[in-house]
C-alpha cells in the first residue's frame, strides 16, 4: 500500500511568557491523503466537498484542530491543550480518538520544532536531526534541514526526511496474520519568524509504503 499525505499548519505566537516560553496557537488548515492499494486509488482533501462520506467521518475532525501550548526557545513543548474537544465528541471516529490518545502528547508536538539549530546558521547552511520516537513504534527518523531564504521578517527552511518502523500490531487479511512494516519520506518547508525562531507556516508532503 502506498500513501501520500500533505498537512498544512498555521502557527501564531500569542504571547511571550515570564518563564521565557512562547504561547502558541496552531491551527490545522488543510489535510490531503491518497491511498493506493494497487487495485484502486482513494483520495481525501479537506478543502473539497465531494469526499467519500466515510473519509469525512474519519478525517473531517482533523482540520477542526486548534491547539494551544507553550514552547521553549529550544523547542520543548508543555501545557498542551486542544485535543480535548475532539476526544469528547461522541460522533468522532474511534480510530481518530485512539490516534490522539497515542500521539497527542507534548513530546510528539515538540517534533514541530526539531528544526531549531543548535548553532548559528547562514543561508544554504545545513543541519541534521536523527532520533527515535518510542510512541510511534520506535520510529527511526533522519531529517536534513537547509536554510534557503532569510529576510528581516522571516526565514524559509527546507526539509527532507526518511523514516521507518515495524508495527507491533498484527493485521488479519484473507485469514493470514500480517505484521506491518512502514517506511517513507517527507519533503516540505517551514516559514519561521526571524525575531523569535517560531514557525509561522509549515507544509509537509509525506509518502509512505506499507
Amino acid at each position: 500500500i502506498e500513501q501520500k499525505m500533505e498537512l498544512t499548519i498555521d502557527q501564531v505566537v500569542l504571547d511571550k511568557l515570564r518563564n521565557g516560553n512562547y504561547l502558541i496557537q496552531a491551527d490545522y488548515k488543510r489535510f490531503m491523503l491518497e491511498l493506493n492499494s494497487g487495485e484502486k486509488i482513494q483520495n481525501y482533501d479537506s478543502n473539497l466537498s465531494n469526499n467519500q462520506p466515510w473519509f469525512d467521518k474519519l478525517l473531517g475532525g482533523l482540520t477542526k484542530l486548534s491547539l494551544k501550548y507553550e514552547v521553549s526557545p529550544f523547542g520543548v513543548v508543555s501545557n498542551l491543550k486542544g485535543f480535548e474537544e475532539i476526544m469528547k465528541n461522541k460522533y468522532q471516529h474511534e480510530e481518530i480518538v485512539n490516534f490522539i490518545k497515542e500521539f497527542g502528547t507534548d513530546r510528539i508536538i515538540s517534533q514541530l520544532y526539531n528544526y531549531i539549530p543548535k548553532m548559528k546558521v547562514e543561508p544554504e547552511d545545513q543541519w541534521k536531526r536523527i532520533g527515535t520516537l518510542p510512541e510511534m513504534n520506535n520510529q527511526l527518523y533522519d531529517i536534513n534541514f537547509t536554510l534557503t531564504e532569510i529576510t528581516a521578517e522571516n526565514c524559509k527552511i527546507d526539509l527532507q526526511a526518511t523514516f521507518k518502523y515495524n508495527s507491533d500490531k498484527k493485521i488479519i487479511q484473507n485469514g493470514k496474520s500480517l505484521r506491518v512494516e512502514v517506511k517513507g519520506v517527507q519533503k516540505g518547508n517551514i516559514i519561521v519568524d526571524s525575531k523569535n525562531n517560531m514557525p509561522l507556516l509549515s507544509t509537509i508532503n509525506q509518502g509512505t509504503e506499507m
